[in-house]
């Protein structure tokens, strides 16, 4: 009996902890809803920064968030508007010491201190529909350049084109060694509103420290339910 609890824990990518009885109600929950609809449980798109077809390497970018890695808008946050930072892929030296074994980390570094300098990245799931009323998951690996590190990470309900206005959530992290961060939402439903074309559900993860940082970030997922899972690759 405990060998088959422990098959479901595993399976749910939670470590197991002798006498913590609550983790296979726990891992049921995940697992019940831990599909993205297409068979993927991860619903962000290159996640390990495996493609960047625009190029490696995107120098100056200011406030109006730009495309780098496939799928990632990047931007820099700061006052006047200029270019406050470059964003690259950088390759993992070990692959084999980072959870889920990726090859590469988008970098962010800051270049431009300024008051209210920071920097984000942010992918938009299509369908905001797709996500109504349902807890989620965001995750992502982080070795920053300065510790410890803070931030925000921001979940927006885009209705599309003459829908509703937007409804947005956020939650403050501060990261004190590299290593892995997950933050849950709870997302409000959809019911009531209008929902035009090219509707999405935003998320943008946003670094906060002052000065000229870096903050090396793989390994991102978005997941059903309130856990983050063992990180599972998905194509675009």
């Amino acid at each position: 009996m405990q060998e088959n609890v422990a098959v479901v824990v595993e399976a749910a990518g939670i470590a197991l902890a002798e006498g913590e009885y609550s983790q296979l109600l726990q891992a049921i929950l995940y697992l019940g809803t831990q599909q993205a609809g297409d068979g993927f449980r991860n619903l962000f798109h290159n996640g390990q920064l495996d493609v960047w077809q625009r190029g490696t390497s995107f120098a100056g970018i200011g406030t109006t968030a730009t495309y780098t890695a496939d799928r990632w808008m990047v931007a820099g946050d700061s006052a006047g508007g200029t270019g406050v930072v470059t964003a690259s892929r950088i390759a993992i030296p070990n692959p084999g010491a980072v959870p889920g074994n990726p090859n590469y980390s988008l970098r962010l570094a800051v270049t431009t201190t300024k008051s209210g300098t920071g920097c984000y990245l942010q992918q938009r799931v299509e369908d905001v529909g797709r996500t109504s009323g349902l807890k989620l998951t965001c995750s992502f690996f982080i070795a920053p350049g300065v510790l410890p590190t803070t931030g925000t990470v921001t979940v927006r309900q885009n209705f599309g084109s003459g829908g509703s206005a937007d409804v947005t959530q956020s939650a403050a992290f501060t990261v004190s060694a590299t290593g892995t961060k997950s933050l849950t939402f709870n997302i409000a439903s959809v019911f009531g509103k209008t929902i035009g074309a090219n509707s999405y559900l935003e998320v943008q993860i946003r670094f906060e420290n002052t000065g000229t940082p870096t903050y090396d970030v793989t390994n991102l997922a978005l997941e059903f339910g309130p856990y983050a899972g063992a990180y599972q690759r998905r194509p675009l």
